[in-house]
């Protein structure tokens, strides 16, 4: 490492400071448009990241597998030393992760940036999740200085309502695509802006109140009713990381944030057509004319 290169830097996320370390991995990230908006003055942090760090094989207990991309394989498991996460492509390790439960984790060199930008997904997550604060996989627009969160399925047409409200009501504008997240802030719930917004690129380091999550459900008509409690808890908790749910330590932490966020939030089940009326039938409900 030159003697000019950065080796530190302080990055935002989810209403978290964490101090960054590394060499090769922290000079993309600093040149990456995603991360850009997220880094801050030196100030003091939650936890810290160690990017380019050697990560020992452990033995540990599988917790969750699941693919990223075509030809990788994840695994998240739990150790004696914490917790492991591992991205391979058949006898290739291509990245590895350890967190140690409190305020360290340590990502190996990886030359594959879609690999590394995940593993810090995942990284901001279990550092967040005792925290109080999670990605939640959703579409989220700003209405009236206040946050909309569309839920469900890939394919179910989340990014699209996000669409019909920014056509249907000038200025309306969209927060994130995929993967903002929700922190406490102040006495409330707020929703983040993050590095992670999917196929589009909408990188915005803002937070503001939620005012309400909408789980959408593809049908012939508009339609939007509020959930009871117990399906409001069903509606959004497949949203949340779902490796972490599948933890023992891990879920009651999760499930603390879900109780926390629904207790000043509604959750409603938005059945719709792909058009700007699904847009207005929602907006009655959620701001209603005096």
């Amino acid at each position: 490492m030159t003697s000019c290169m950065i080796s530190e830097s302080f990055v935002s996320i989810g209403g978290l400071p964490v101090r960054l370390t590394g060499a090769e991995s922290l000079q993309r990230l600093l040149k990456s448009s995603a991360f850009a908006p997220f880094f801050t003055p030196p100030c003091d942090c939650v936890a810290e990241i160690h990017l380019d760090e050697a990560v020992e094989d452990v033995s540990f207990s599988v917790i969750h597998r699941f693919d990223f991309q075509e030809n990788t394989l994840c695994t998240f498991g739990c150790c004696q030393e914490g917790f492991l996460f591992l991205m391979e492509a058949g006898d290739e390790k291509r990245l590895r992760m350890r967190y140690d439960g409190e305020r360290h984790c340590f990502i190996s060199p990886c030359a594959d940036s879609q690999l590394l930008h995940f593993a810090l997904w995942m990284a901001f997550n279990l550092i967040g999740c005792a925290r109080g604060s999670l990605s939640i996989h959703s579409s989220c627009i700003i209405h009236q200085q206040s946050a909309i969160l569309f839920l469900g399925e890939s394919g179910t047409g989340k990014s699209t309502q996000s669409r019909m409200w920014m056509e249907a009501f000038p200025g309306t504008e969209l927060l994130n695509d995929d993967g903002p997240f929700i922190a406490p802030w102040q006495g409330a719930y707020h929703v983040f802006g993050s590095p992670w917004s999917g196929k589009t690129p909408c990188y915005r380091n803002l937070h503001c109140p939620i005012k309400a999550i909408i789980r959408v459900k593809q049908a012939p008509f508009n339609r939007i009713t509020l959930l009871p409690t117990l399906q409001q808890i069903g509606a959004i908790l497949p949203s949340f990381p779902p490796a972490l749910s599948r933890d023992r330590i891990l879920l009651p932490k999760v499930l603390s944030i879900v109780s926390a966020l629904l207790a000043g939030t509604h959750v409603y089940q938005l059945e719709c057509l792909p058009n700007t009326d699904a847009a207005m039938t929602a907006r009655k409900v959620l701001f209603p004319e005096p």
